[in-house]
């Protein structure tokens, strides 16, 4: 399942910021804003803060970036 759910988050990225032009902090909003849908407990905040926090340079690919926000939010948990 962590799989499945990383590959969505890292398609997610590359669909929303697929020219590496947001900045981390509106590349996190707008995660938050969409993963806040399907995970009621996540807090949008937090999300902004991670991205910010471990991306702000934006070098890191779509995919390590899909892992490490599932890894973070523990949203491979099966619920």
């Amino acid at each position: 399942m962590s799989a499945r759910t990383e590959i969505d988050i890292a398609d997610m990225i590359r669909e929303v910021d697929g020219d590496n032009r947001m900045s981390p902090t509106n590349l996190g909003a707008t995660l938050a804003s969409r993963l806040c849908v399907f995970y009621s407990d996540l807090e949008v905040t937090d999300v902004i803060e991670f991205v910010e926090r471990t991306n702000p340079d934006k070098q890191m690919g779509a995919g390590r970036l899909a892992e490490l926000i599932v890894a973070e939010f523990d949203l491979d948990k099966e619920g």
